[in-house]
């Protein structure tokens, strides 16, 4: 089961297997009257990653197996659940995150490399997925900040891992890179941007040795232990 909440924060998706204990449905309740709907019948394991910015579309993938997920997005004004990356073929394509004009979506996937990188991909047209990064590394996660004009990304390589982060448009291409926390031989995770407008000051997790892991916070290009 997942969950993501509404951007007016008045209702939450979700998904769960009550209706037959095997696959993840997608469902919406609203907080102010407790009423719960059942948006549309899945099949298999779904996992909720985003919400566009006007609370219209719902982002999932659908999880195969370690090499076969899809990604989904769900439009309640016409109540109709597109597969976004199923013309691609059998490829990982996981995390997606609505850009802010909603009309595209950045999706961590193998597809267009040997390796997990972003990918920029069209929502309702045929314009091809754009490869938007080619690290040496797998990207393992995203991060958005509220604005939907800064992006964060965690990229493993060689049994570390770093952040690479750009500013955004809003139709989701790379402008400027962020200036970020950087340390030798660490493991960085789990960005959190600070909700304030136009902020670039987030939290993470540093963990720099077997026994060592902290929340630090990175404000006015300074990182410090929280």
């Amino acid at each position: 089961q997942s969950f993501q909440w509404s951007p007016s924060e008045e209702w939450i998706a979700f998904t769960s297997n009550r209706r037959n204990g095997l696959d993840f449905d997608l469902y919406r309740i609203d907080l102010a009257g407790r009423k719960e709907q059942l948006l549309s019948e899945l099949s298999g394991h779904n996992q909720l990653t985003d919400i566009s910015k006007d609370g219209n579309q719902i982002a999932l993938f659908q999880y195969r197996s370690v090499t076969d997920s899809d990604v989904f997005v769900f439009d309640q004004k016409q109540s109709k659940l597109n597969n976004i990356t199923g013309r691609s073929g059998k490829f990982q394509n996981t995390k997606a995150l609505f850009s802010r004009d909603g009309n595209h979506l950045f999706v961590i996937s193998d597809s267009l490399s040997d390796r997990a990188q972003i990918q920029l991909v069209s929502i309702g047209s045929s314009e091809k997925p754009t490869l938007l990064t080619r690290e040496k590394g797998e990207i393992e996660d995203l991060s958005l900040d509220p604005s939907r004009g800064a992006l964060i990304a965690t990229v493993n390589h060689e049994g570390y891992a770093y952040f690479l982060g750009t500013e955004v448009d809003s139709k989701g291409l790379f402008t400027t890179p962020l200036p970020l926390p950087s340390f030798k031989s660490s493991l960085l995770s789990s960005p959190s941007f600070i909700p304030r407008k136009n902020s670039r000051d987030f939290f993470f997790v540093h963990t720099f040795s077997i026994s060592q892991r902290g929340i630090w916070l990175w404000k006015n290009r300074y990182s410090s232990a929280w």
